[in-house]
């Protein structure tokens, strides 16, 4: 991969992701440049440590998967060879020197289940992702998480964004000191998205709100589509003719599961929007059916969660 496109990349995560709090920027810093490594190895290794850096502090993989293979470690899957950027900011653990990442997805709507990590000791780490709403009352985090004590294998669970998370930390035997701080700091990588920070779409009532919504409709649907193009996990040939149809807030049939994944402000600013592929409903109709949350921030629309 040249540079250029690597200069691209980080251009466009810069753009897209949200911004993290300032204590979250010192945080990732400070974890950034203990683990980043003396020297260099070449002129690409620089810019490699760069677009990590800005990952973190984004608080993202979806980007992540798409610049892998740069970088030393190696992302493999589960269901499918090459992974794209699923989502504008996807579950997952970042490149690391010394560790293998893999990802399984969802065979049916491409959604990341879950994310595992191997070190070169023969440690495992294992984050399994499910909506928040699947899983009510799991504590709520915030990254990094910190590795729980115990023996060879350690849990936790906790609500990250619109994720209930699943950890299950495996180490080998014997584990010194160096293998857990070594499993400490791979799980730190551990990025999950946050919930949106969603712009109201109705501002005024009567006729001047209802084109408003008629307005968001049109938007969320014609973004949904023009994103599908890049993130559709099946052949782009079964998402052609794709048709959306988009509803706002309280009149999302899933607004439940958007306030419960993500919180009431954040579902009343939402848009749920049903895609069909047409191609694909003479199969079943399970699988010609995606719906997606949608969102409009101060970088644009973006895709917060796959709901089907």
């Amino acid at each position: 991969m040249s540079d250029d496109e690597f200069e691209r990349r980080l251009r466009e995560a810069g753009h897209r992701l949200p911004g993290p709090e300032a204590t979250e920027t010192l945080r990732a810093r400070t974890r950034f440049l203990d683990a980043a490594p003396a020297g260099g190895r070449g002129r690409r290794r620089p810019l490699v440590l760069a677009l990590a850096a800005v990952l973190v502090v984004a608080g993202a993989f979806g980007v992540g998967y798409a610049v892998a293979a740069g970088a030393t470690s190696t992302v493999t899957t589960t269901k499918v060879v090459h992974v794209k950027a699923r989502l504008d900011a996807g579950p997952g653990f970042l490149p690391a020197d010394g560790w293998s990442t893999s990802v399984e997805l969802d065979p049916r709507t491409g959604a990341i289940r879950s994310a595992t990590a191997t070190g070169g000791t023969g440690t495992s780490i294992v984050a399994r992702f499910a909506p928040a709403s699947m899983r009510p009352g799991l504590r709520r985090r915030t990254l990094p998480l910190q590795l729980p004590s115990g023996g060879r294998t350690r849990a936790l669970h906790a609500r990250i964004g619109a994720y209930a998370v699943d950890v299950s930390v495996v180490l080998p035997a014997p584990h010194p000191a160096a293998v857990v701080a070594a499993a400490r700091e791979e799980l730190g990588r551990l990025a999950v998205p946050s919930c949106p920070a969603a712009q109201p779409l109705v501002t005024e009532a009567g006729p001047a709100g209802k084109a408003q919504r008629s307005l968001a409709r049109s938007e969320a649907e014609a973004f949904v589509l023009h994103w599908l193009q890049g993130h559709y996990g099946g052949a782009p040939a079964d998402a052609a003719g794709a048709t959306a149809s988009a509803r706002l807030g309280r009149a999302m049939p899933r607004h439940g599961e958007a306030a419960a994944d993500c919180g009431a402000a954040v579902a009343a600013r939402a848009v749920e929007v049903d895609v069909t592929l047409p191609k694909l409903a003479k199969v079943g109709a399970s699988l010609s059916e995606l719906t997606y949350f949608v969102a409009k921030t101060d970088q644009g629309w973006t895709v917060w969660e796959r709901v089907r």
